[in-house]
């Protein structure tokens, strides 16, 4: 046998590497209520998560006709700081005197069973933070209501609910109990239905407050059902817009003889985006900080609504939104883009910051009593009299810059003392063209005044007044 010395020769190395095999991380779902805990399978009160990492708990799923009551004894909490999925699949969960810390959000699915209820009390501290998602019919209820402090001890504040078509959350108020007049969440999107229930004093009303602390747009599109109370009220703070386009109903049906709808309308910050299905007879709207928009594409009228604030209202959409009862205590901007808003009975906007009608809109004063109050006007759309009168106006601008403002009908527009400011800028065409080179007030009726209008001119080009009179 020869022998070879490998020594100072060159080698190779020959690898072989296996194929790279992934097996993922299985993390065992809590099961709660299970029959290792207790006989009847119906008070469990181990702390969630009972295994580090776990971020799941099933319905035990055995036909118990008994809900699950995960319950605090001997200082158990429920504590998932990377969020928790609830698959219900049809049982019913109930957290009771425990306290409950969720970041990272929450999602409930019931697999389409649409009999499961994941029910919260607020009897001990209980926070959830993030998105909330309620998926395949899931249902969802808060208890907000406790009898054990002075204060709320549920904190939604940051909670971003997003309910599937089918999907419902619950709020149980106790009116007359300081803690259980109103659920308070970060927002609300999606088709699925609220239920503002009341098991306390029927004489008031619970609140629905819609924070919007992330800035971010929200649209609801479900339905808002209310019982055994009085009309509910609805609160939009923070920066963003919430649109809600969907509907108010009592839950025994609807026996007043008219659409329900919000008691009162609270906007604070960013916009509160609706339709007329969210007003009845007496809302109260306050514009304190938020701005309002009406975006609707049919027509009706707000008979009894009242506006109180400094806050803009928007006028969008192609429909026609008459009001009946706003007055000289709303102060803000009205701003008409699309469609028609009406006057109609006393109405008035005599002490509105601005009213600016866009190219196509139009102001409807033709339901008032006899005459009405504007107060500073602008636009190239259409002031429409029919055969009523405007006895004051503070000012007219027409044009957003140069531009046209019509008046049409019949009535009387009073001028008396009024600003008439037009301009003027030669340069944008050859002649004599409205709407052009300068603005135009095209006013198809008579004017009155007993004290001469002030006619300011305005030199677009030199920005300057070139003559008054």
């Amino acid at each position: 046998m020869r022998c070879v010395s490998l020594r100072n020769k060159p080698t190779l190395l020959l690898i072989i590497a296996a194929p790279y095999l992934y097996f993922p991380l299985q993390l065992s779902a809590d099961t709660a209520c299970s029959s290792t805990i207790n006989s009847n399978g119906s008070i469990d009160g181990r702390s969630y998560p009972t295994s580090a990492g776990s971020s799941v708990i099933d319905g035990r799923n055995d036909g118990n006709p008994l809900p699950c009551t995960i319950v605090g004894i001997s200082n158990s909490t429920v504590n998932y700081p990377n969020g928790l999925t609830i698959n219900s699949a049809g049982e019913s969960l109930i957290f009771r005197l425990i306290p409950t810390q969720i970041d990272q959000g929450l999602t409930i699915d019931d697999a389409n069973i649409n009999t499961g209820m994941v029910t919260f009390h607020a009897d001990k501290t209980t926070r959830i933070n993030g998105p909330v998602t309620l998926n395949n019919n899931a249902k969802l209820k808060f208890i907000v209501h406790n009898n054990e402090s002075s204060t709320t001890r549920l904190y939604l504040n940051d909670a971003y609910f997003s309910l599937d078509t089918g999907t419902e959350l619950h709020s149980e108020f106790k009116l007359g109990n300081t803690t259980g007049s109103y659920i308070s969440v970060g927002a609300v999107q999606g088709a699925g239905d609220i239920y503002l229930t009341n098991v306390g004093k029927s004489t008031g009303q619970g609140s629905l407050i819609i924070h919007n602390g992330d800035g971010q747009d929200y649209q609801y599109s479900g339905t808002i059902y209310y019982d055994n109370q009085s009309f509910p009220e609805l609160s939009k703070r923070g920066s963003g817009t919430f649109t809600f386009t969907g509907d108010v109903k009592k839950t025994s049906g609807d026996n007043l003889g008219f659409t329900n709808g919000f008691g009162l309308i609270e906007i604070n910050d960013g916009a509160f985006e609706t339709t007329t299905n969210a007003f009845v007879f007496g809302t109260k709207v306050q514009l304190e900080g938020g701005d309002l928009i009406l975006n609707q594409n049919f027509d009706d009228e707000l008979i009894g609504a009242t506006f109180d604030g400094t806050s803009d209202i928007y006028k969008r959409g192609t429909g026609k939104v008459t009001f009946g009862n706003i007055s000289h205590v709303y102060r803000g901007n009205i701003f008409i883009e699309q469609g028609t808003l009406g006057l109609s009975r006393d109405a008035n906007l005599d002490n509105a910051s601005s009213i600016n009608i866009a190219s196509g809109a139009t102001l409807d004063i033709s339901q008032v009593y006899s005459s009405t109050l504007l107060s500073r006007l602008s636009g190239n759309g259409t002031l429409a009299l029919g055969d009523k009168n405007v006895s004051q106006l503070i000012s007219v601008s027409p044009g957003n810059s140069i531009g046209i403002l019509n008046v049409t009908g019949s009535g009387t527009l009073g001028l008396s003392g009024t600003l008439i400011t037009t301009e003027i800028d030669p340069t944008q065409a050859a002649g004599n063209v409205a709407g052009v080179s300068h603005d135009q007030l095209a006013i198809q009726g008579p004017v009155s005044f007993n004290v001469e209008p002030v006619i300011k001119l305005v030199d677009r080009q030199q920005a300057q007044t070139p003559t008054a009179f």
